[in-house]
């Protein structure tokens, strides 16, 4: 038998309730979310994130992306390399312009960075609807949008209004609801 590697499209939910620990999900949010200037196919595109700690979790996470460090992927100490084509970052700016239009607002990034016309910045974006494009279509690339949830019967809705169905990423200390 031959190994394959495949990539499918992908919209993955990261959800974050009231019990999570906050610090244990922005780590895996920074790996889950930016790992290959998140163009994988199980990167999170959506975070879900309860009331309780959405702020909390949106300051922290704000944080960390700021401290990303752009550039070619072979410089040392890089960690947000390019986009693959210019049609990439394009799909990127597109999510950004939509949300934005529909209330979303931009805490971090929303742009091309200044390493040049594939080096989008990584994003972080609150106020995310399901209206918008990034709720429901595959981003591939350096976008983060933010849901907030009351309840864990909305988390779980949020998680499945999509087509994709890939991965799911969960934080709490409850085994029993994730």
């Amino acid at each position: 038998m031959k190994k394959v590697s495949l990539e499918l499209g992908g919209n993955a939910p990261f959800i974050v309730y009231d019990d999570a620990d906050l610090q244990a999900a922005v780590d895996g949010a920074m790996l889950a979310k930016f790992r290959n200037a998140g163009q994988t196919c199980v990167c999170v595109n959506r975070f879900l994130v309860h009331d309780a700690v959405h702020d909390a979790f949106v300051e922290a996470l704000r944080i960390r992306i700021e401290a990303l460090r752009i550039g070619p992927s072979q410089a040392k100490g890089t960690y947000i390399g390019p986009l693959i084509n210019s049609a990439a970052v394009a799909k990127v700016q597109s999510h950004v312009d939509d949300a934005v239009t529909k209330g979303g607002r931009v805490l971090q990034g929303g742009r091309v960075g200044p390493q040049g016309e594939c080096f989008y910045l990584p994003t972080l974006l609150v106020d995310a609807t399901a209206d918008m494009q990034v709720a429901a279509d595959e981003t591939f690339g350096p976008l983060g949008a933010v849901f907030r949830f009351h309840d864990e019967a909305e988390a779980v809705r949020l998680a499945n209004a999509t087509d994709f169905g890939l991965a799911a990423y969960c934080y709490t200390r409850d085994l029993d609801r994730a």
